[in-house]
């Protein structure tokens, strides 16, 4: 008998498949979309669940500016309404690969303005499409963190209930 977490990530697995499949039948697609949820901590330490979906929607606005912007143009951020609203991303918690740049896009959630979470995107104008790499918090003190994807969150949840403390997971 499958446990129960293998039939999720099986089931995630082949939701990510057919999703990408789906979007190469898609002529106006810039995006290689996101295959996880993201669930991000807040400051009181509560996770908001993000999807792949909400993930995309965000990355979108990005990916398709960076499309159509690619050709020797020179590429200008804009922030101005109904315009995207992203910049580059220069922390260093994902790895920027040769050639590639890395851009965030606001994530939003109503009921939580107080959550400023953020998709990062990898642009590489070369190699076409853009590539939905994850998700990431800031706090108030300008520091980033990334947010857990579903197999950690399940593990975070785990521990918690099997009532495992910081330094109990050491040992």
């Amino acid at each position: 008998m499958r446990s129960l977490p293998n039939i999720f990530v099986q089931t995630l697995i082949f939701a990510c498949i057919y999703s990408r499949v789906m979007a190469t039948r898609k002529s106006a697609s810039h995006i290689d979309g996101a295959c996880d949820f993201a669930y991000c901590k807040k400051i009181n330490r509560e996770y908001v669940e993000f999807s792949p979906r909400e993930m995309d929607a965000a990355a979108q606005k990005t990916c398709s500016y960076l499309y159509s912007h690619r050709g020797g143009n020179r590429l200008r951020i804009i922030t101005k309404w109904r315009k995207p609203q992203f910049k580059k991303y220069i922390g260093n918690l994902f790895q920027i690969p040769a050639g590639s740049e890395l851009y965030q896009a606001p994530l939003q959630k109503s009921g939580y303005s107080d959550l400023h979470a953020f998709v990062i995107v990898e642009w590489n104008s070369q190699n076409p499409p853009c590539k939905v790499l994850g998700a990431i918090t800031v706090t108030s003190g300008n520091n980033h963190e990334k947010c857990l994807g579903s197999a950690a969150y399940q593990n975070l949840n785990l521990e918690y209930i099997l009532g495992l403390d910081i330094n109990q997971r050491s040992r």
